[in-house]
């Protein structure tokens, strides 16, 4: 290795320790973001009390709105699936189920020095299973309470950073920036959405647009490239931002309590207040990897005392540019009508980025399902193999 590469590989190095912790400390900017996805899921399960496989084929479309300023955090996410599902018994048909709705959460932040808000969320939720000749009725739950803390998205900042380390190995630039510097990259990658919606995406103009302004972006911040490597920095920048999608890298922890009301469940009726408490913890870990933790308990004011608890650990690495690996852990504890029971999955993904809007998943689960239309069941655990295409419509 020449003295030069040497020197660039040393640099890149220098990037990643000095910087990586300062994930934590990025202060966010007033970011709109939304993603729409289709996706294909095929999974087969053998085990348990099985007599024959068992099958699910899930067509799925997903949309997730987010808007992140230091006073407000509003989240939108819709889902709607159509599953076709042949059960392990013996002799079993095939059957289709669909679902449809929304989760609606809402925070203002009264105190933005010590993070506490006001919280208000909404779900909602049509569904028909494949043991109904007709949907249920509509699910609505309305709740509000009060929170601690915030967990920010830090992939801007993220971004950035594998940026620089990318133009620092190929020598186009020869500075470590500060985090003054940073902070002006990550704010501008923010705002990419909004270079989407005034250009429009299918021409992709708005990326040419984008990235000329974002080398001007770093140049006005001491952050110059030489014109005999624009080329090669105009390259490696539309690579890295639009053609190898970075995960996203979400840090900090909240701590939120209220009230919740059901004014509709799958049967028609109003049931009694619920008290909500739910807590998140995000951690960064160096420049590629996520560990997020998740932990709510709901209780049910009525005479059964019906409560349910899940916990939820991911562990997400990335591997390469196009690959991901992901650990995942959930846990949920029901106490229905007197009756408790546990489920849980376990699971290990691989997931390969085969173009900038597309990927492929291979999940390998253990997992137990102990709850269906709100009847304990006593099921054993079973081995599944799941197959997913995603595909980014927006």
């Amino acid at each position: 290795m020449n003295k030069t590469h040497l020197v660039s590989w040393m640099m890149v190095g220098m990037v990643t320790s000095v910087h990586a912790f300062e994930l934590k400390d990025y202060k966010i900017p007033e970011i709109t973001s939304s993603e729409s996805q289709l996706i294909i899921e095929l999974d087969s399960t053998n085990g348990g009390n099985n007599a024959q496989t068992s099958y699910n084929v899930d067509l799925k479309v997903q949309h997730d709105s987010r808007y992140s300023s230091f006073f407000k955090e509003i989240v939108f996410d819709f889902d709607a699936v159509i599953d076709y599902e042949r059960a392990g018994t013996k002799d079993a048909n095939a059957n289709r189920s669909y679902a449809f709705g929304f989760d609606y959460d809402y925070n203002t932040y009264f105190s933005t020095i010590k993070n506490k808000y006001w919280y208000s969320a909404a779900e909602f939720e049509v569904q028909r299973l494949s043991s109904s000749d007709s949907s249920d009725d509509p699910y609505l739950k309305i709740s509000g309470g009060v929170g601690l803390g915030r967990v920010n998205n830090v992939t801007p900042l993220a971004s950035a950073i594998r940026i620089i380390e990318e133009l620092v190995a190929y020598s186009v630039l020869n500075k470590i920036p500060s985090q003054v510097q940073y902070q002006a990259m990550a704010d501008f990658i923010a705002k990419i959405e909004m270079y989407e919606r005034k250009y429009g995406r299918i021409s992709n103009i708005y990326q040419e647009r984008w990235i000329s302004d974002f080398v001007q972006v770093m140049s006005n911040n001491g952050l110059h490239i030489a014109d005999v490597d624009q080329s090669i920095a105009i390259f490696k920048i539309r690579e890295l931002t639009f053609e190898v999608p970075i995960i996203e890298r979400r840090d900090g922890w909240t701590v939120q309590t209220g009230f919740g009301y059901v004014a509709s469940n799958f049967t028609g009726q109003a049931e009694s207040p619920t008290i909500d408490i739910a807590m998140e913890y995000a951690k960064t870990v160096g420049t590629r990897a996520q560990f997020t933790q998740t932990l709510t308990f709901g209780y049910l004011f009525n005479d059964n005392s019906n409560r349910s608890l899940q916990a939820s650990s991911e562990y997400l690495y990335q591997l390469s540019d196009s690959l991901e690996w992901e650990n995942l852990f959930d846990f949920r504890q029901v106490m229905i009508n007197a009756q408790k029971a546990e489920e849980y999955e376990l699971s290990t993904i691989l997931s390969v980025q085969v173009h900038s809007l597309a990927r492929v998943e291979l999940r390998l689960a253990r997992e137990r399902n102990a709850v269906s239309d709100q009847l304990i069941l006593d099921t054993p655990a079973e081995n599944t193999f799941k197959l997913r295409g995603v595909y980014k419509l927006r």
